[in-house]
């Protein structure tokens, strides 16, 4: 039985309890009951530990490779950056010894 459907049961017993001829401090009891019921359905159906255990696990072994990786991948494109720069400074030079006018 699912949680919607316990619900509905819930609900069509408070209407017949509606319908009954029944004392009202019999029929406020049972409506405490079912209010009651109902918050305890949803209480339990909200669970946040109850799939846990099916939640994957990250891999963490890992990590420091990957940091030392990274931190040499930056090295290198800090290189990179700095050879282009010279090379642009070459380039910029070699257009002024010919009079050139710069692009940029």
């Amino acid at each position: 039985m699912t949680i919607q459907e316990m619900l509905e049961q819930l609900k069509q017993a408070k209407s017949k309890l509606e319908q009954a001829d029944i004392s009202d401090e019999a029929r406020f009891d049972l409506e405490d009951l079912i209010i009651q019921t109902k918050r305890a359905i949803i209480r339990h159906s909200v669970d946040p530990l109850r799939d846990i255990s099916q939640m994957t696990v990250i891999d963490v072994s890992q990590l420091r490779a990957l940091t030392q990786q990274l931190g040499q991948d930056i090295q290198n494109e800090q290189r990179r950056t700095a050879l282009i720069g010279k090379i642009i400074g070459i380039a910029k030079g070699g257009l002024r010894a010919a009079g050139l006018p710069l692009p940029i």
